[in-house]
């Protein structure tokens, strides 16, 4: 099955966009692993014009993240980190400063 694709710029992707993978050491703490362009984003949904988000598969392009899944043949909307605690995102820019979560539909 061909499916559409959605692709989101972002304005503050000072040094293009990244995936900073989270690690947790034996003591609860949180750091950021090596940055990458290559490799899945997590947090993505996406949904068609019957508004049914679905997770999505997500990668960078540069300053951009091209978002798709099998289940939506015509996006419409696109919400990443959207929910009311959204763990192990992986979307980071050049500076090292994580996206904030977002919607394109209101």
């Amino acid at each position: 099955m061909r499916t559409g694709k959605v692709t989101v710029t972002f304005d503050h992707a000072d040094g293009g966009l990244q995936l900073r993978a989270p690690i947790i050491d034996a003591h609860g703490d949180r750091t950021l692993g090596a940055a990458t362009t290559d490799g899945p984003l997590l947090g993505f949904a996406i949904a068609g014009a019957d508004g049914k988000f679905v997770w999505a598969e997500a990668r960078v392009v540069g300053s951009q993240v091209v978002v798709w899944s099998d289940a939506v043949p015509q996006p419409v909307a696109v919400r990443y980190a959207w929910g009311n605690s959204p763990l192990n995102l992986n979307l980071y820019n050049g500076a090292g400063l994580p996206a904030a979560p977002f919607r394109t539909d209101r």
